[in-house]
């Protein structure tokens, strides 16, 4: 379980760059439609026809090359078609559908093998589903009008060379750093070290989750009437101090509190206005927007594999 995990996170986060230049070189909406059809039906494939394990290693590498365009081109297409003032607005509805999809796709599978006894249901769902939602985007998605990719120059080394955006996608790889401590660690420490059963430590560590879902959308309104700068640095401020309280305080209730809190101000939350913050940054250079929103969910991405590491070490 562990390699299959692994396998398609290196895939995931190696090939999101590759997948933002095509989406600059052939079309947001096309390479949308054709990474999602893949991923879902690499997630068919497996329902099917996988009865091995180097059968479902193959595919689920598939999967991420797949999913890994998914999240830089549907922001970059919902970016693209939102004026400045209304970014932050914008990005946060697919957090909110992201987080809502984190929950779902961690309760989903659990009930359905309850309800059939076979693995494979689960699969086949989210695959069918997967793969109509490429169909729909194929056929009901319009031409955005380009508020940002229009005049976008260059490829992926100007993107590299864009000082601005190399210092966002580090201080975000940082935020996340703490994030991926708390989702992967979180739940043993609450169980060994405050004494919670494992359930509950599980059930306190979904609360991150579910907070960021309204703070996603007020947090990405607010970076567009307030500006992103100011919000980012005060809210990365925050959401430091409740793991640095985490930590030292003992109580039951101070660790709902601050799990709670951390979900509403921290890095699921202020996505919106970080990933807004980077498309001024790119329309104002006028960098290719799939490419240099790849780049930065590629770096940032990368704590996902470092932190578990290092903290767990």
């Amino acid at each position: 379980a562990g390699a299959v995990a692994s396998t398609y996170a290196v895939v995931y986060v190696s090939t999101q760059i590759p997948a933002g230049v095509l989406g600059d070189r052939l079309g947001l909406k096309r390479v949308l439609s054709g990474t999602l059809v893949l991923a879902g039906l690499t997630l068919l494939a497996v329902a099917l026809w996988a009865r091995s394990y180097t059968t479902i290693l193959v595919l689920m590498a598939m999967h991420g090359l797949g999913a890994a365009g998914v999240w830089p081109l549907a922001n970059s297409l919902a970016t693209d078609a939102a004026p400045p003032e209304r970014r932050g607005a914008s990005i946060s509805y697919l957090y909110i559908l992201g987080s809502v999809g984190m929950v779902v796709g961690l309760a989903v599978p659990g009930l359905l093998y309850a309800a059939t006894g076979y693995w494979w249901t689960a699969f086949l769902l989210m695959g069918a589903l997967t793969l109509a939602l490429g169909l729909a985007c194929w056929g009901l998605l319009r031409q955005t009008p380009h508020v940002v990719s229009r005049g976008g120059r260059g490829g992926l080394g100007r993107v590299l060379t864009q000082r601005h955006l190399i210092l966002l996608c580090l201080a975000n790889f940082l935020s996340l750093y703490g994030m991926w401590v708390v989702f992967t660690w979180a739940p043993s420490y609450l169980a060994l070290e405050r004494g919670l059963g494992i359930q509950w430590a599980g059930v306190l560590t979904a609360l991150v989750a579910l907070t960021a879902i309204p703070g996603a959308l007020m947090l990405g309104r607010l970076s567009d009437r307030w500006g992103r700068k100011r919000l980012a640095v005060a809210l990365v401020a925050a959401a430091a101090a409740t793991i640095a309280g985490l930590a030292s305080l003992e109580a039951p209730s101070a660790t709902v509190v601050l799990l709670a809190l951390y979900g509403f101000l921290g890095p699921m939350a202020l996505g919106p206005a970080v990933y807004a913050w980077v498309v001024d940054v790119v329309a104002d250079s006028h960098l290719p927007v799939a490419t240099a929103l790849a780049t930065f969910s590629a770096i940032s991405m990368v704590s996902s594999f470092v932190s578990p590491m290092v903290s767990g070490w």
